[in-house]
Formats: C-alpha cells, structure tokens, sequence
C-alpha cells in the first residue's frame, strides 16, 4: 500500500464535541495498596512507547496483567491491564520504580503518558465494546478531561509536554478526535481515509503533529 501524507495545523478547525466532553471531574481515591512489578515476559519491541510489553503488578489481593507504556523521556510508565482474579482494571503509574497513583478503568484498550506524568487511558465500554472513552488523568489521580464516543476505539496518544491528546475510533466512525488538556477542550476531529490503528505526537519546529498509522500507511495532522 502507497504511503499517505498531509499536514493540518490543529489550530485551524475548532469543531464542537460530537456527544459529551466534561473538563475536571474528581476522582475519589480510597487509600491504595502498595502496587509491586513481579515480573516480565520479556516480549517488547523497538517501539520507544514499549507496545506489547507486559508486566504482572500485584496490587491488593490480586495480580494485574499489564501493558507497560513509557513517556517519551523514559522517566514516567504507565501500565494498564486487568486482574486475573476479578474483573477489575486499572492503570498504574510510576516515576522511574515509584509508584504514584493507580486509578481504576474500564476495559483499557490504550494508554499514553507524557513526560509531565499526565496519562490519556482510551477504555473500550458496553459488552460488544461498541462505545469507548478517552480519560486524561493528572498527577493528583483526578481526571481532568473525559471524551465518550459511540464507536469503537482503537489508539490515544498525548504530547510530551501533557498539553494535547487524541484519541481514534474504528468504523463506522473512524475518526480522530484532538483535544487542549488544559482548556478541557476539543480542538479537531479528523476522518482520515485509512483506519486508525496507531496514534503518535510529534513536533516540528513549533507546530504539533499527530501521526495516524494503518499499517504501512501514514498520514498526520
């Protein structure tokens, strides 16, 4: 497959949230057990996010099997998975070997995290994960921006510096939707012609990127 490219600069379309958008809703936290890394499988790639390492967290009573993802400076991890003694999901994050704050999710199909500590969780909702949510997370554990979608999520992402996020949607929606963390805002939506498979910031020069992958093919925004 050919190799698609265009740019967009994000400041040029501000579209309205298509269902809801909530800026700052507080996350009660009870007071955490100590979350532990027991082990690796070993399985990563070169991918520098570490996509499809996993670890085993045990956190109360039980064992989570966890994705690991790292920030950009490598300094911050989140890890995200389900216990595999009850159905509750979480996602922890560490400062190098300490852990911060854990919060507890949906079925998480993605997560990102910047260098700042922010982490966008993308969660897959209803039995058929039909519906999804994007939750971006500061370092208190309190969300500070919540997206829902009716369609099916596939990727999120967020820039190093914790100020944007995104996140994409499979069809029949096949959208990508950007959001300002601070202002709690959607800032674009983009339907890309190809799927949404994978989402990465970057920047040039002084202008913000979203890479969007299918594949062999590329576009960005």
């Amino acid at each position: 497959m050919g190799l698609h490219r265009w740019c967009t600069r994000l400041d040029l379309a501000i579209v309205p949230g298509v269902l809801y958008l909530w800026r700052r809703r507080t996350l009660a936290n009870a007071a955490e057990s100590t979350a532990r890394t027991l082990e690796s499988d070993g399985n990563s790639t070169s991918d520098s996010r570490d996509h499809g390492n996993t670890r085993t967290i045990e956190y109360g009573d039980d064992r989570f099997s966890c994705t690991v993802v790292r920030s950009p400076n490598e300094t911050w991890t989140v890890a995200y998975g389900c216990g595999t003694g009850t159905d509750e999901c979480r996602a922890f994050v560490f400062r190098e070997a300490d852990r911060r704050f854990s919060v507890t999710t949906e079925q998480p199909v993605a997560a990102a995290i910047a260098d700042t500590g922010h982490i966008a969780v993308l969660e897959a909702l209803g039995p058929d994960g039909d519906a999804g949510k994007l939750a971006v997370f500061d370092l208190d554990g309190e969300v500070v921006l919540t997206h829902y979608v009716n369609a099916a999520v596939t990727d999120c992402a967020i820039t190093a510096d914790g100020s944007y996020a995104a996140a994409g949607t499979s069809d029949p929606d096949r959208r990508v939707y950007v959001f300002d963390v601070a202002a709690g805002e959607l800032r674009a939506e983009h339907e890309p012609s190809v799927g949404v498979e994978r989402l990465d910031f970057s920047r040039s020069g002084g202008d913000v990127r979203l890479e969007l992958r299918d594949g062999e093919d590329v576009s960005a925004i």
